[in-house]
């Protein structure tokens, strides 16, 4: 019987977040909603094994709606004789802060679920960031644009 409930409330909230237009908030409603759910409610079980599926999901969902338009501007697709990696560098950091703007006021009430998702943002983002500058050592670093980068993640969900 509580299997059904859940699912019952699974097809709720999928349904309820259809309401919002931005993929990233939908998927974040479906993630702090199966979080609480989960973690409040729930005993060890069956149930929580069904929410932690449906949980892992939408965190992937998440960060291919929010975070993959960023890392896609450091994919190489420019003619050999462009001045690339500066133009994607710039794309990237671009894009980026965008991102960061539009979800700092996103609220993730609860702390352990905010601090997944900041380590999922930084080991996708920011390690993959750091992957593209170490590949590409021909590029003017700076090293605080990798801090700078984190301090901003680390401020996302706050509301």
């Amino acid at each position: 019987m509580i299997k059904q409930m859940v699912i019952n409330l699974e097809d709720q909230l999928e349904k309820k977040s259809k309401s919002f237009s931005d993929p990233s908030l939908r998927y974040l409603f479906l993630l702090n909603n199966s979080y609480f759910v989960r973690e409040d409610f729930l005993e060890p079980g069956n149930c929580v094994y069904i929410l932690t599926l449906k949980f892992m999901q939408y965190q992937e969902k998440y960060m291919l709606a929010s975070w993959e338009p960023v890392m896609c501007c450091l994919q190489d697709k420019m003619p050999l004789w462009f001045p690339k990696h500066s133009l994607q560098l710039a794309r990237f950091k671009s894009e980026f802060q965008k991102t960061c703007r539009r979800q700092k006021l996103w609220k993730v009430p609860n702390p352990r679920l905010r601090q997944k998702l900041r380590k999922a943002i930084v080991d996708k983002v920011i390690i993959g960031y750091k992957r593209y500058l170490e590949d590409h050592p021909e590029l003017e670093k700076c090293s605080s644009d990798l801090h700078d980068m984190e301090d901003m993640v680390n401020v996302l969900f706050e509301g």
